[in-house]
């Protein structure tokens, strides 16, 4: 069984809006409301300023195609599958990814939320010169 879900979004520091670099933390499933619906918890630390977030996706009975597209951008950002969240939560943990953080305001609580999940940053090969090249050149001196 599940367990029930208490944390949330809404217990995240307000952070300044915008792009942040990421690594998952982990990833939980477990239930909300009074029907017991899916919920799945992602938590994330935010290396440049030091700070965890989390995010819930949340799977109401008969409103799933939100989330599930949520929950599919979430897993192609880190290089998985939706299916792992079920089969091997643990994969996650240590995968990068950037993060679009908005404030949110709910019954008068202002909060920071995962807006859109986006690529990690890749270094470009081009930027530091292969190993090989180096050997290439040699030291000529003039007397």
């Amino acid at each position: 069984m599940r367990k029930k879900l208490t944390a949330g979004p809404w217990h995240n520091p307000v952070l300044q809006e915008g792009i942040y670099d990421a690594e998952v933390r982990s990833v939980t499933q477990g239930t909300y409301g009074t029907q017991h619906d899916p919920v799945i918890q992602i938590r994330f630390w935010l290396p440049k300023i030091g700070q965890c977030i989390l995010t819930n996706l949340y799977f109401p009975s008969g409103a799933v195609l939100r989330p599930a597209k949520r929950l599919w951008h979430f897993t192609n950002m880190v290089g998985l599958h939706s299916a792992d969240i079920g089969e091997d939560p643990a994969s996650f943990e240590g995968r990068t990814l950037r993060l679009d953080v908005r404030t949110t305001i709910r019954n008068g609580t202002s909060y920071s939320d995962i807006h859109e999940f986006l690529p990690a940053l890749q270094v470009a090969p081009s930027a530091c010169p292969p190993a090989s090249k180096a050997k290439q050149y040699t030291l000529v001196e003039y007397t």
